[in-house]
């Protein structure tokens, strides 16, 4: 029986990691923010802004591409991140790439 359990336990934790979402940054880091503006065009971004970056993530649903993009960008400082919308990150097929902005 403890052999059950065992395996049962490592089973778990296997396809727990694999539910981990591997991203990546390039691009330049600063102080960790509090908050991200998630956006699906620079234009909406009203304050003088600039590209510091660029975070790639595999394809999941947009809410949780959103959720690890703006999570991971707050790490590197940055204030707003540009992604595709709902519909298109939908028909995507592999990884996605956004733009990590900085306000100046």
């Amino acid at each position: 029986m403890k052999n059950y359990h065992l395996a049962l336990i490592s089973i778990c934790l296997l396809l727990l990691s694999a539910c981990v979402q591997p991203l990546k940054y390039v691009g330049e880091k600063s102080t960790p923010t509090a908050s991200v503006d998630v956006v699906t065009s620079a234009n909406d971004i009203k304050k003088p802004h600039k590209v510091v970056g660029h975070l790639t993530i595999d394809r999941y649903s947009p809410d949780i591409m959103k959720k690890y993009l703006a999570k991971e960008a707050k790490k590197y400082g940055a204030d707003a991140i540009v992604v595709p919308s709902d519909s298109a990150m939908k028909a995507m097929h592999g990884k996605l790439t956004v733009d990590v902005l900085k306000y100046e």
